[in-house]
C-alpha cells in the first residue's frame, strides 16, 4: 500500500492500527472534500478494501479480514476454536464463523447465515444467553440448528 506524505498535514489526520508491528488498517480523517475525493481516487489503485463514510476513510490491509481477526485472536489468547462462540448476522460473517465450533446467526441475520449456523439467537433473550447459574451450562436461549 502507497502512504501519501500530503495526507498527514492539515487538514488530514491519519491513525495507523498495526498489530506485531504490521499495518492492518488506516484511518484518515478529511475534512476537505476536494482532498478526500483525490485520496479515494488513488485508492482505487490499490489492493486494498476501502470504506468511506465523510469525513473518514478506512483503508484495510486486503489480507485482513474478520476471519484472521478471529483465528489471531484465538491464538494470542490460547482459546481453542472449539471453546469459541462467534455470533454475526450478514453472509458477510461466515467466513469468521466457519473457523469455531459455535456458530451463532442472531434471529434477525440473513436466511443464508442461519441456515450454516450451528445457533440462531433471539435479541431479546440475550441477556439470558450469557447468564450461568451456579457453574451450570448457558441457560437454554438459542436452537440448535445442525
Amino acid at each position: 500500500m502507497k502512504v501519501y506524505p500530503e495526507v498527514y498535514g492539515e487538514p488530514a489526520k491519519v491513525t495507523i492500527h498495526s498489530y506485531e508491528g504490521v499495518v492492518y488498517k488506516y484511518s484518515i480523517l478529511v475534512r476537505d472534500k476536494e482532498q478526500r475525493e483525490a485520496i479515494l481516487t488513488r485508492l482505487k489503485e490499490n489492493p486494498c478494501q476501502v470504506f468511506h463514510k465523510a469525513p473518514l476513510i478506512t483503508v484495510i490491509h486486503p489480507e485482513a479480514s474478520k476471519k484472521e481477526g478471529v483465528l489471531q485472536l484465538c491464538k494470542a489468547l490460547g482459546l481453542a476454536s472449539e471453546h469459541t462462540l462467534v455470533v454475526g448476522n450478514s453472509l458477510k460473517d461466515w467466513p469468521m464463523m466457519s473457523v469455531v465450533s459455535h456458530s451463532c446467526a442472531v434471529m434477525n441475520a440473513e436466511p443464508l447465515l442461519k441456515e450454516r449456523a450451528r445457533y440462531t439467537l433471539n435479541p431479546d433473550r440475550l441477556a439470558a444467553f450469557f447468564r450461568f447459574s451456579n457453574g451450570d451450562p448457558i441457560d437454554q436461549t438459542s436452537s440448535d440448528n445442525s
